[in-house]
């Protein structure tokens, strides 16, 4: 018998905004407690989140007027951000937050 394992996507069960605005809270407490970065678990959130919205790079570009290599560089893994950055691609998601 072999296992097959599928790789989880969390844009799949996305679907509602009360769905994304508790993933996003789920992904922030779950950072603390463990202890990694926020910010990168706040960037794979709305990763998931642009994508259960259909938006691609080009799409969040075009919504908060930041080039798309400036987007790109924001979800690559490892990279920090700047907050205005942040905030605009979670606004352009409709996508709230208070930071802490």
């Amino acid at each position: 018998m072999t296992l097959e394992f599928k790789t989880f996507n969390a844009s799949e069960f996305l679907t509602t905004e009360e769905d994304r605005k508790g993933f996003v809270k789920a992904m922030l407490d779950t950072s603390r407690k463990i202890g990694t970065d926020p910010v990168e678990s706040l960037k794979i959130a709305l990763a998931d989140i642009a994508e259960s919205r259909g938006f691609s790079k080009k799409k969040i570009s075009e919504e908060t007027q930041i080039s798309r290599v400036t987007i790109s560089k924001f979800f690559k893994p490892g990279t920090k951000p700047r907050a205005e950055t942040l905030f605009a691609i979670a606004k352009a998601l409709d996508v709230s937050f208070v930071p802490v």
